[in-house]
């Protein structure tokens, strides 16, 4: 996961993204870890380097670095990714109801289709696009 987290660094240096060294750690912590994360073990993770972390240095990071778009939040179980097409911000996230478990993609063919649905209702659309459903795995 260490090339994710300098993939975003490197993103974040040619976009001029500037990252605080608490942001800076929230964003390893995620990148670490393989699995989509509550901001409570975000925080348990952090206070191992700074015991003077709380939950509003969590949430300020998170809400940061979400709005950067550099990670997403999973809306249907809270958790948080890293964002592994950060050029493209155009991408799908399809969650496993049962499991959690998250597959990022990107298809600007799915992408297009749902924009030019919404936008012929006059909803614009934001991503990721969260697309729910049941894992091969739990599908058994």
């Amino acid at each position: 996961m260490h090339n994710i987290f300098q993939a975003i660094l490197n993103h974040c240096t040619e976009y001029s993204i500037p990252l605080t060294e608490q942001q800076s750690l929230v964003l390893k912590i995620i990148c670490e870890h393989k699995e989509a994360l509550h901001a409570h073990q975000i925080l348990e993770n952090l206070k191992l380097n700074n015991a003077k972390a709380n939950r509003m240095t969590i949430h300020r990071a998170l809400e940061y670095l979400t709005n950067m778009e550099i990670i997403h939040k999973i809306s249907f179980n809270n958790t948080y990714v890293a964002c592994t097409h950060l050029a493209e911000h155009k991408c799908q996230l399809l969650v496993c109801i049962k499991c959690g478990k998250k597959i990022e993609f990107s298809s600007n063919e799915v992408f297009e289709a749902l924009k030019l649905s919404s936008e012929n209702q006059g909803f614009h659309i934001k991503t990721p696009i969260e697309i729910m459903g049941f894992c091969e795995k739990c599908r058994e």
